[in-house]
C-alpha cells in the first residue's frame, strides 16, 4: 500500500513539475510594459547587436557618460548595470555626430539612437529583455542583414566584348555613345528578342526638352549602394565633387564609405574614402580565398547619369548632352557590403542610416536605394520604430538644399523575390513616404522576379534574363582600365547587362533627376509631395499586358527553384504603371498633352487647340522619325489648311511622342510642342493614367 502511495505522490509531483515547466510564470505588469519596447522578433537577427532608442531626457547624460567611458558605458548607473549583465563590448551612437547640423539632428531624434555590441553567444532575447527594464530605454531593435536587391537573381552578370563599340544603328541615335542602340529600356523599337515597341521610359523624345542641363544648380543624387567607381571614364565628369576642402583632404571627394566604426574614428566619424577594390569573401570568419567585384553601385549610377555624347559606352538618363557632363551629379554613399565585424557578416545598418544623414547634410536631393531587408521587418508598426525610418525622414525633411525641391526624394527597389514573396511587404520600400519601384520586361510584362503588392508605386524597365542577355539592362560596371587593380574575371570593358528591381529603381531616380534639372531650367520649384504627385501622374498603364504565364525562378536554402508566374496575379499590384520621361517633362513644362485613340485606322485629332485661335486657321505638323515609328503613324498630311486644326492620321502603337504644331498668322510664326498620347480605344482601365 505504501509503495503504491509513494508512486502516486511521485507521479503527482512530476505532473506538478511538468506544469511549472510548460507554463511559464506570468509576467508582471512592469515586465509587460518593458518587453513591449522590443520591436519585432530575434528570428534571423544578427548576433551580438542591439540598437536602443533612449528617452529624450537621457541623451545629455549619455553623451557625457560615453565621452568619459571610452564607449563602453552610458553614464546612467542603472543602464550601465544592465550593460554589464549582457557583457557590453561597445556602446556608441548609431548616427554620426556632426556639430554643424546638431540642432536639426536633435529635432529629428537622431541623437537618441545607440548601438550596443556584445558577445555573439549571448541570447538576443535575454539581452533585449534585460535592457528593456531600464526606464531610460524607449525602444529596442534587433539588427537584420541588409541585402542588395538583385544579387541572387542577376543571371546576366557576364562580360560582353563590344570590340570597337560600333553598332548598326549608331547613326540613328540622338547621341554618339556607341552602345546606346542596345539600351532598349530607353527607346524600345521592338527588334530585340521578345520585346514590344514602346516598352521603355520614352527617353529619346524627353531628351529633346532636357538631357540633364539645368539652370545652373546641380541636382545631386546620392547612390546608397556599393561604391560608384569615380574614375570610370563614362562617369567621372558627372561625379559630385565635395566643396568641403577639409573632407576632400580625408579622401571624401566624391562621397564616403560608411564602415563599422564608432564616432571616435580618426577619419571622420565613420566616413571613410570610397573603396571599390575587390572584397574578400569570408565564411564563418574564415577567408574562402575568393573575391567579389563591387559592380552594383557603378551599374546603378550609369543608368542615372553616365556621360552622354562623349563617344564612349552608354548614355545616362540625365547625363547631359556634351562630353563635359551635365548638372545631375552622383554622390557615392558606400555601405559595407558585406558589412564586416572581424570579417564576419553583419553590422551594416550603420552604413545605411549614416548615408542618409551624411547625404542630406551635403545637399543631395534624391536618395537612390537598391537594397532592403529580406527578413525581420514585416509591418508598418515595426518599421515605424526603426532607425532606418528616422534616417529616411531626416533625408526627406532636410535634403535638397539649393535645389528645385524643398526637401529630399527617397526611391527604393521593391525586391526580387516576387514568386516567393507573393505580395508581402518589403521594407524599406513599403514605407509610405518613399517611392517603391517594381520591374518591367521589354514586352510590358512584369519581370519574372519583381516583387509586387498594393504598396508598390510604379514600375520601370528592370530586364528579364529569360529574354536573353540583351533583354536585361546595360550600364557601367568597374572599368578594367581605370579601376586600379587587376581583375581575375577576364572582363574586357567597363559595361555589362544586369537585371533586377535594382536596375529598375535607378531609371526612376534618373527620370526624377532629369525632371528637376528641367524644372531648374524653367525656374520652377516643388515640395516633395507635389513632385511625388507629378511622378505618379507621369506614367502609362501596363494592366492590359498582365495576362498569361512566363518562366521564373527564385532562391531557397535548397537552391534555385524554377517555376512559372501568372501575370494576372500582378494586376493592380504594380502601382500607377511605367514612368514616362516625356510625360514628366511635359507636366513640368506645361506642354499640352493631347490624347488620341489607337485603332489601326484613321482617327481625328484636334491639334489646333494647342495654338488657341491661331490653330483654327490652318496648321503645320512636324512629326519626327522617332515619333512616327513610336506611334506607328501613317497616312497623314503635315499641312492642315483651314480645317479647324483637325488632323487625320492612322495610329497602330500605343504610347506617347513629341510633335510640333505651328501656324503663320499675318506674317507672325507661332509654334507649340505637343505630347501626343495614343491609347487603346477599348482599354478596360482607361489606358493612360
Amino acid at each position: 500500500m505504501k509503495k503504491y502511495l509513494s508512486l502516486f505522490l511521485c507521479a503527482a509531483l512530476f505532473a506538478a513539475c511538468t506544469k511549472d515547466i510548460d507554463e511559464p510564470t506570468p509576467l508582471t505588469a512592469e515586465q509587460e510594459a518593458a518587453y513591449s519596447k522590443i520591436v519585432a522578433s530575434p528570428a534571423g537577427a544578427l548576433p551580438g547587436v542591439l540598437m536602443v532608442k533612449v528617452a529624450p531626457e537621457a541623451v545629455e547624460r549619455i553623451e557625457a557618460g560615453t565621452t568619459r567611458s571610452g564607449g563602453t558605458r552610458s553614464g546612467i548607473e542603472t543602464m550601465d548595470e544592465r550593460l554589464d549583465q549582457i557583457g557590453v563590448e561597445r556602446f556608441h551612437r548609431v548616427f554620426l555626430s556632426e556639430p554643424e547640423f546638431a540642432d536639426r539632428e536633435r529635432a529629428a531624434g537622431l541623437d537618441r539612437w545607440y548601438y550596443i555590441t556584445f558577445a555573439e553567444t549571448t541570447d538576443l532575447s535575454v539581452a533585449a529583455r534585460t535592457l528593456s527594464m531600464d526606464p531610460s530605454v524607449a525602444s529596442i531593435c534587433y539588427e537584420y542583414p541588409v541585402v542588395m536587391i538583385g544579387d541572387d537573381q542577376e543571371k546576366g552578370n557576364i562580360t560582353f566584348e563590344f570590340g570597337d563599340g560600333s553598332t548598326t544603328r549608331a547613326s540613328e541615335m540622338p547621341f554618339d555613345d556607341p552602345m546606346l542602340s542596345k539600351m532598349w529600356h530607353y527607346n524600345n523599337d521592338g527588334t530585340s528578342n521578345k520585346s514590344v515597341a514602346g516598352a521603355d521610359i520614352n527617353l529619346f523624345d524627353a531628351w529633346k526638352l532636357c538631357a540633364g542641363e539645368s539652370g545652373g544648380r546641380d541636382i545631386v543624387v546620392a547612390v546608397i549602394d556599393q561604391p560608384v567607381q569615380a574614375t570610370h571614364p563614362d562617369l567621372a565628369a558627372n561625379m559630385w565633387v565635395n566643396p568641403n576642402s577639409a573632407e576632400v583632404a580625408k579622401g571624401l571627394t566624391h562621397g564616403a564609405h560608411f564602415v563599422y566604426v564608432d564616432e571616435n574614428d580618426k577619419n571622420g566619424a565613420g566616413a571613410m574614402p570610397l573603396d571599390w577594390g575587390p572584397s574578400e569573401i569570408f565564411r564563418n570568419g574564415v577567408s574562402t580565398g575568393q573575391y567579389q567585384y563591387l559592380d552594383h553601385g557603378t551599374h546603378v549610377a550609369g543608368t542615372i547619369a553616365a556621360v552622354n555624347n562623349n563617344g564612349l559606352g552608354i548614355c545616362g538618363i540625365a547625363g547631359g548632352s556634351t562630353a563635359q557632363g551635365g548638372n545631375v551629379k552622383i554622390m557615392s554613399c558606400q555601405w559595407e557590403i558585406p558589412a564586416t565585424r572581424a570579417n564576419q557578416t553583419g553590422k551594416s545598418i550603420l552604413g545605411t542610416v549614416r548615408a542618409f544623414q551624411w547625404a542630406a547634410n551635403r545637399g543631395a536631393v534624391i536618395a537612390q536605394n537598391s537594397w532592403g531587408y529580406g527578413i525581420g521587418i514585416t509591418t508598418d508598426t515595426e518599421f515605424a520604430a526603426w532607425p532606418v525610418k528616422d534616417a529616411i525622414d531626416y533625408f526627406i525633411t532636410y535634403g535638397g538644399s539649393n535645389s528645385p525641391l524643398n526637401g529630399g526624394l527617397v526611391i527604393f527597389a521593391a525586391g526580387n523575390d516576387g514568386p516567393l514573396d507573393k505580395g508581402a511587404r518589403i521594407y524599406p520600400a513599403a514605407y509610405s513616404k518613399v517611392i517603391a519601384v517594381g520591374a518591367m520586361a521589354s514586352d510590358y510584362t512584369p519581370s519574372y522576379f519583381t516583387d509586387y503588392g498594393d504598396w508598390v508605386d510604379l514600375v520601370a524597365p528592370g530586364g528579364d534574363a529569360y529574354y536573353g542577355t540583351e533583354g536585361q539592362i546595360l550600364s557601367t560596371v568597374l572599368d578594367p582600365g581605370t579601376a586600379g587593380f587587376v581583375f581575375s574575371d577576364g572582363r574586357k570593358t567597363g559595361y555589362d547587362w544586369f537585371q533586377g528591381t535594382s536596375m529598375a529603381c535607378p531609371h526612376v531616380s534618373g527620370i526624377a533627376a532629369l525632371g528637376l534639372a528641367y524644372a531648374d531650367k524653367l525656374g520652377k520649384s516643388y515640395t516633395v509631395d507635389q513632385y511625388r504627385s507629378l511622378l505618379m501622374s507621369s506614367t502609362y498603364s501596363i494592366e492590359s499586358y498582365l495576362k498569361g504565364t512566363k518562366d521564373a525562378q527564385y532562391s531557397t536554402n535548397m537552391g534555385i527553384v524554377d517555376t512559372t508566374i501568372d501575370c494576372s496575379d500582378y494586376r493592380r499590384k504594380l502601382g500607377a504603371g511605367c514612368l514616362d520621361a516625356l510625360l514628366l517633362l511635359a507636366n513640368i513644362g506645361g506642354i499640352p498633352v493631347i490624347t488620341m485613340e489607337c485603332t489601326g485606322d484613321y482617327v481625328k485629332v484636334d491639334l489646333g487647340k494647342a495654338l488657341g485661335g491661331a490653330g483654327k486657321r490652318g496648321i503645320y505638323v512636324t512629326v519626327s522619325p522617332e515619333a512616327q515609328t513610336r506611334l506607328g503613324l501613317s497616312g497623314y498630311n503635315q499641312t492642315i489648311p483651314y480645317q479647324n486644326g483637325i488632323w487625320e492620321v492612322k495610329c497602330t502603337n500605343t504610347g506617347s511622342a513629341l510633335v510640333t504644331v505651328s501656324a503663320n498668322i499675318g506674317g507672325t510664326a507661332v509654334s507649340q510642342d505637343v505630347v501626343l498620347v495614343a491609347r487603346s480605344a477599348n482599354a478596360s482601365n482607361g489606358g493612360w493614367l
